[in-house]
């Protein structure tokens, strides 16, 4: 993974039309709760409006959804072949460590990881008192902070 330059080196390259960071950098707005690839025209010319995320998880797990018109899930760049080799020889017999994997590996297409989502039923269990009044309340807490709910 790529560590960023300070943000003001990726909007000059974002206003510059500079895809040097191309698959290696994703620019959030806030406003819509989408990230985008650097290179999609829908992202906010202002850049206040704006942030940058050095991974698709770290979008994602921040809790925004992929831009529909640029679609930055579609280009992931595919799983390394050596992490791959490495999950199938672990335990070759066991199907469900290969689906556990590609299942952390970057989450669903709409709005979360599976570790949000994962988090989210955690705390939903450590409740005490009516669960159904907490997943209310958790709900209105995301929709009060325009963000998506993981999972």
């Amino acid at each position: 993974m790529l560590t960023l330059p300070p943000p003001d080196a990726l909007h000059d390259a974002l206003d510059a039309g500079d895809l040097a960071f191309e698959g290696h950098a994703w620019a959030l707005d806030p406003a819509a709760g989408l990230f985008h690839r650097f290179a999609c025209a829908r992202i906010p010319p202002a850049r206040a409006a704006r942030a940058f995320r050095d991974s698709l998880s770290a979008c994602l797990d921040a809790g925004f959804a992929p831009c529909p018109a640029c679609r930055p899930l579609a280009t992931a760049a595919a799983p390394d072949p050596l992490v791959a080799r490495m999950v199938e020889d672990s335990m070759p017999n066991d199907v469900q460590v290969s689906v556990a994997a590609g299942l952390l590996m970057i989450g669903n297409k709409f709005v979360g990881t599976m570790a949000g989502a994962g988090q989210i039923l955690h705390d939903a269990m450590n409740q005490d008192g009516d669960k159904r009044q907490w997943l209310a309340d958790t709900v209105a807490s995301y929709r009060a902070q325009k963000r998506f709910i993981p999972g």
